[in-house]
């Protein structure tokens, strides 16, 4: 293992091309482009880097990108145990990777994965809500008049509540000595479900009385009917909503047979915005972009090569200040190389 000996160049290039330039560059990865913060001639120029100009679309489609990885990878069948562990990582070459870089279609596999993500999310609130109406209403099942009917009261006064089990001995007490009657249900934990009624001339003083027992007042407003009805109506409506989650999931189980896809479009636009970010980071004049960085002493002639391919933009080495650190680079030999990844690779979703 060695060091390798690094040198400093500045590449100057016009904006019509700096792009496609910085593409090349980075895919050969020999040279390092300093930021406006690192790079010296941003200090001559008094440049600093412009924080307005961020490629927002690029990053918004990776992370739509991302989010939609993360989602579909939950869905994806992955190996389990040694088998997981002895899983091979998928190889993609560059004719098939530029394929489906360069395919439109792809990303509405993202855009179905957020649409099936956003439905699935308003269905579990669904469930959640029958599941608490449920609850709520179990206390109420052995209710044998329809919900609506106290209400309809002309003489009397209904309440309809829960009061703590330790609280009815005496509710029953203080009730009776008001001419009320109270009725109990059903349990609902430490509180018991509890009909009270009472003529309309006394109905200030059991609300007094019921506010001292803790009573907690229900309502069935917008309901009808009995809650043995209602409690079946909500049944099959949670059931047909966990249908509908399932084919959700069973949706998003398909589609995340493109995940590898997606990976391949989500390290195509994590490049892109690298470049574009070098691009809007980088230290400018009107008409040119002016990058500065390191590159092995042994790759400087191909840097050069790279550089000639785009006719208004050059390459110059650079003096390196006593200030500078100089970045390391370390050189394998042949017995270690191959261990160094060179290819294009993706694994396995996760489980």
């Amino acid at each position: 293992m060695a060091i390798a000996r690094m040198a400093k160049v500045m590449i100057v290039s016009h904006r019509s091309e700096v792009s496609d330039l910085l593409e090349a560059l980075q895919s050969e990865g020999i040279c390092q482009i300093l930021g406006a913060e690192e790079a010296l001639i941003s200090r001559e120029l008094d440049q600093g880097p412009d924080r307005g100009n961020r490629p927002k679309d690029i990053e918004g489609r990776l992370d739509q990108i991302e989010r939609g990885i993360t989602f579909l990878k939950q869905y994806a069948v992955a190996p389990k145990g040694l088998a997981a562990a002895l899983a091979p990582r998928t190889v993609v070459d560059e004719n098939s990777y530029r394929l489906v870089v360069s395919d439109d279609s792809n990303i509405k596999i993202v855009e179905r994965a957020e649409q099936i993500e956003a439905e699935m999310e308003r269905t579990k609130g669904r469930i959640e809500s029958l599941q608490a109406s449920l609850e709520s209403l179990a206390p109420w099942e052995g209710l044998k008049t329809s919900v609506e009917e106290p209400a309809q009261l002309s003489k009397a006064t209904c309440w309809m509540g829960l009061i703590p089990v330790q609280q009815v001995d005496k509710a029953n007490e203080k009730l009776t000595e008001l001419g009320a009657a109270i009725q109990l249900i059903g349990s609902a934990g430490t509180k018991q479900a509890a009909v009270i009624v009472g003529l309309n001339e006394s109905a200030d003083e059991i609300a007094k009385a019921l506010r001292s027992l803790e009573f907690e007042p229900v309502s069935f407003e917008g309901m009808t009917g009995t809650v043995r009805g209602l409690i079946a109506e909500r049944r099959k409506l949670l059931s047909d909503a966990q249908q509908r989650l399932a084919d959700y999931g069973a949706k998003a189980a398909e589609i995340s047979g493109n995940l590898l896809k997606l990976q391949m479009l989500c390290d195509h636009d994590r490049n892109l915005l690298s470049r574009r970010q070098t691009q809007a980071a980088a230290p400018a004049t009107e008409h040119t972009l002016l990058l500065e960085g390191w590159v092995r002493q042994k790759d400087y002639g191909k840097l050069e090569k790279i550089v000639s391919r785009f006719p208004a933009s050059g390459i110059d080495r650079m003096e390196i200040s006593k200030e500078e650190s100089i970045p390391v680079e370390i050189e394998n030999k042949n017995l270690v190389r191959p261990f160094e990844i060179v290819t294009r690779l993706y694994g396995m979703p996760d489980a």
